[in-house]
């Protein structure tokens, strides 16, 4: 099937891969959005990402992928404020008052440049022993406190655990 078989739905279209935990925090901030998404499964290790369609869409062929109507946008980070800009009824998750902005950029960029590329070093292989108090405690006030966070992110998140097992055993 033809990836611009996807183009132009009356819902946006998120390409992506459920293993995927940037793909997952725009899954979340649809959810608490309220907005309905098309979902559109990338087969990462078939290569479907380096399609010259898909590659025409977003040139750097990574997940996600947000198509709306004729405007694509890749990066969790900018995909999840533009969602909230275009489709929000509030300023809350992403404030236009630029101070807040710029406060909820930074932890962005934190997340981009240190947190994500440690925690997907560590977080897998770190079992809960009470050895990391901190990071277990994070994870949970997660679970407790972002809307959806079991529903949309922890199947995504058991099946990325089990690949992840998978590849241990080779």
């Amino acid at each position: 099937m033809s990836l611009k078989t996807f183009v132009n739905k009356s819902v946006p279209t998120l390409y992506m891969t459920e293993l995927s935990p940037p793909v997952r925090s725009v899954l979340m901030t649809a959810y608490i959005l309220g907005l309905p998404l098309y979902k559109k499964e990338i087969n990462l290790i078939s290569g479907e990402q380096r399609m010259q369609e898909y590659l025409q869409m977003n040139p750097q062929g990574t997940v996600p992928l947000l198509q709306d109507k004729d405007y694509c946008l890749w990066d969790s980070h900018a995909i999840s404020g533009y969602l909230v800009d275009e489709y929000g009824k509030s300023d809350m998750l992403y404030p236009k008052d630029s101070r807040k902005r710029a406060l909820v950029d930074q932890r962005l960029h934190f997340d981009t440049g240190i947190l994500y590329p440690e925690f997907r070093n560590i977080v897998l292989f770190v079992p809960s022993t009470g050895k990391y108090l901190h990071l277990e405690n994070w994870l949970r006030t997660c679970k407790n406190e972002i809307p959806g966070y079991e529903e949309v992110n922890q199947p995504g998140l058991d099946k990325l655990v089990d690949y992840v097992k998978i590849l241990l055993r080779k």
